[in-house]
């Protein structure tokens, strides 16, 4: 497998990380939980073959005579050994990888907010049905009350 070759597999894993990352945010805004749970173990073997391919060029870069040589593999470091229309080729590959892998953080830091803000309403609505905040559920130390009584759902008409 050749350097090119790589950069394209690990661009088409962001892309479809990104896809996923899309129906994530779906899931978490309809409260699929069970969508939801598919998505990331979907996520988490795509980020196994993401690493993988990191792998693989970092062992492409070190087998290569060409590149072998040099002590930090910049990119702009490594190209300059590579016949111009493959350098070209190379570089271009590079630029849409790091355009997939910048949104792909844009996506990630959208769906934490969506998270973010699922959980506070969870809190919300939480303390309005605990009357106020107050946690009349467990006692001190996190022991289960044997009463409930300050629950809105168990408040008598």
């Amino acid at each position: 497998m050749k350097l090119l070759d790589v950069l394209r597999a690990e661009r088409e894993i962001l892309e479809r990380l990104l896809e996923l990352e899309k129906e994530e945010r779906e899931a978490i805004i309809y409260s699929d939980i069970e969508k939801l749970s598919e998505i990331v173990l979907k996520k988490s073997d795509l980020e196994k073959k993401a690493r993988e391919m990191e792998e693989k060029r970092v062992e492409i870069l070190k087998n290569d005579e060409r590149t072998a040589a040099f002590s930090e593999p910049k990119l702009l470091n490594i190209i300059s050994v590579y016949e111009p229309e493959e350098k070209e080729k190379i570089l271009k590959e590079s630029e849409l990888l790091l355009d997939k892998a910048k949104q792909l953080n844009k996506e990630n830091e959208l769906n934490a907010s969506f998270l973010r803000d699922q959980l506070e309403y969870t809190r919300f609505m939480l303390d309005i049905l605990l009357i106020g905040g107050k946690n009349d559920f467990y006692a001190k130390g996190g022991k289960k009350r044997a009463k409930h009584e300050g629950s809105f759902l168990n408040m008598k008409g």
